[in-house]
């Protein structure tokens, strides 16, 4: 299992605010290259939704969370449909979630808490937790020394916001932060399809097991992720939908995660698209890991009677 959490913007915050800001986008960013099941796919990012009768076409764009800015490109054509769109649809609406970081900070860590009288020594072997005490002495994150306080999920996302060092771009930007830019200069509304404690519900749903597997699985792959990271980015450059989701790594198809963070969230959020395309033409930009597959918003959106017609062209 491979994991890119660690790819987070680095704007001028005290600690816990970058913190805050880490853990929020490692929210959004784990699901956009999380699938069990990849069917052939047209290299596009870019789509048309359209249904007959309706007074109103919408698109829906994948994006990649978090990528180098030497890297970072915008479609002509995604553009095009930015000036002609009423209203920006994003997973989570980051302003209105970062307003106050700081307590962002304190509700993420929590809702991330250990339960009660749980502790890291029930979950990892005495050789385990001393891998663990390591990879964190690397970071200035957190403390070898109060695992107990988080989560094994926050830790890793914690622990991943720190980078790559060396290996990866030291300046880094966000599709959602640039669409929101965009639209917020032109006074036009943006919408989040989940709120913040949507999103924090999701993981309280995850057991500690797979969080446990989840940390280890994190620190053992860290090296080859960021050496892969440029590999990644030239799929999404690309286009390449299939090369990026098997570049990025999966979960198995039985790990609730897998399902919680991708499948089920698609799920919900096409009568949320549904809705809101029927009053004004939108632009739906999330994680490109949700567009692909039987459970993709494209197969989904299909069945729902939509036509979805790839704009890379």
């Amino acid at each position: 299992m491979k994991n890119f959490m660690g790819y987070f913007l680095r704007p001028v915050f005290s600690v816990k605010q970058l913190q805050a800001l880490s853990v929020l986008m490692g929210l959004i960013g784990l699901s956009w290259g999380q699938v069990s099941v990849v069917q052939e796919q047209e290299k596009s990012l870019l789509w048309e939704i359209s249904k007959p009768n309706s007074k109103h076409v919408s698109y829906l764009y994948g994006t990649i969370h978090i990528i180098p800015q030497d890297s970072f490109f915008v479609l002509p054509q995604l553009n095009r449909v930015i000036k002609k769109t009423d209203r920006l649809v994003l997973e989570m609406d980051l302003d209105e979630a970062m307003a106050n970081p700081f307590a962002l900070y304190l509700e993420i860590q929590q809702s991330f808490s250990m339960p009660e009288g749980q502790h890291y020594t029930d979950l990892f072997t005495a050789s385990e937790l001393e891998e663990i005490k390591e990879s964190v002495k690397k970071t200035s994150m957190v403390s070898a020394d109060n695992l107990d306080q988080y989560s094994p999920m926050l830790l890793s996302m914690m622990m991943e916001s720190s980078g790559c060092d060396d290996k990866a771009s030291a300046k880094t930007t966000s599709y959602e932060m640039y669409l929101t830019k965009r639209y917020k200069d032109n006074f036009r509304p943006i919408t989040g399809l989940e709120t913040l404690d949507d999103q924090l519900g999701f993981f309280a749903s995850i057991s500690l097991k797979e969080q446990a597997e989840y940390l280890l699985a994190s620190i053992r792959s860290k090296e080859t992720n960021c050496d892969k990271m440029s590999e990644l980015v030239a799929a999404y450059r690309r286009q390449d939908l299939e090369k990026l989701l098997d570049d990025s790594g999966v979960f198995s198809g039985e790990s609730s995660i897998a399902s919680v963070l991708l499948d089920d969230r698609n799920t919900r959020w096409v009568p949320l698209i549904k809705k809101l395309s029927k009053k004004e033409s939108i632009l739906v930009a999330v994680g490109a890991g949700h567009l692909p597959g039987p459970k993709g918003l494209i197969a989904q959106l299909r069945e729902a009677g939509y036509t979805v017609t790839s704009l890379n062209h």
